[in-house]
């Protein structure tokens, strides 16, 4: 009762920390110090290259390494990246339920209707709903979701679209700055997934 849940979360929290901590933060840090470069320079190549880290895994480590870099430049009073963040969050997910409307065809009767789910998923800010279908299809759902982020991050960028808050989706809009450009982001990146 004792000494066995002492060794085992000792056990494991060494292993974690030492084995698995170090490479996982190196990969962080190494994420971040490139995404600060290309911060400062050209609006676009900052965009295109929030638009396929961002949502690349639907919301696991590395869209967490994004997150945390934008949160870390909202502490700073630096709010645009964050905005274009927060934006892409819900693409991935509305564009999958856009596209089981659209092309009804490719997808089953099962995946329509958990479409409906993730597509309200991704209107509160929630990526993850899209893993099923990234895991079904990686083909077709990796770059269709990439493509639309890249083009949802160029709208974002481009109309200086900022979010002050650790959220995303559509129930941040009464905070978000430049609210009609943070819709048409949304709309146009899940439209451009869901063609794709």
């Amino acid at each position: 009762i004792l000494i066995i849940p002492i060794i085992s979360v000792l056990s494991l929290g060494l292993i974690y920390y030492f084995i698995i901590g170090y490479p996982i933060s190196f990969v962080v840090n190494t994420f971040t110090k490139f995404m600060t470069n290309l911060q400062g320079g050209s609006k676009a190549v900052f965009a295109v290259a929030m638009g396929v880290f961002s949502e690349i895994d639907f919301g696991g480590p590395i869209t967490k390494a994004v997150s945390m870099f934008t949160l870390t430049l909202l502490n700073e009073g630096i709010l645009e990246p964050n905005g274009i963040f927060r934006v892409l969050v819900a693409v991935p997910p509305i564009g999958i339920f856009l596209a089981t409307i659209i092309a009804k065809e490719k997808f089953s009767e099962s995946e329509r209707d958990g479409a409906k789910a993730v597509g309200i998923m991704g209107m509160l800010g929630i990526t993850e709903g899209a893993i099923p279908y990234a895991i079904k299809d990686p083909k077709a759902v990796f770059p269709s979701t990439i493509g639309g982020c890249i083009v949802g991050a160029l709208i974002a960028a481009f109309s200086g679209v900022t979010c002050p808050v650790p959220h995303g989706g559509f129930i941040v809009l009464p905070v978000v700055g430049n609210k009609l450009a943070f819709v048409i982001a949304i709309l146009v990146g899940s439209l451009t997934t869901a063609l794709l």
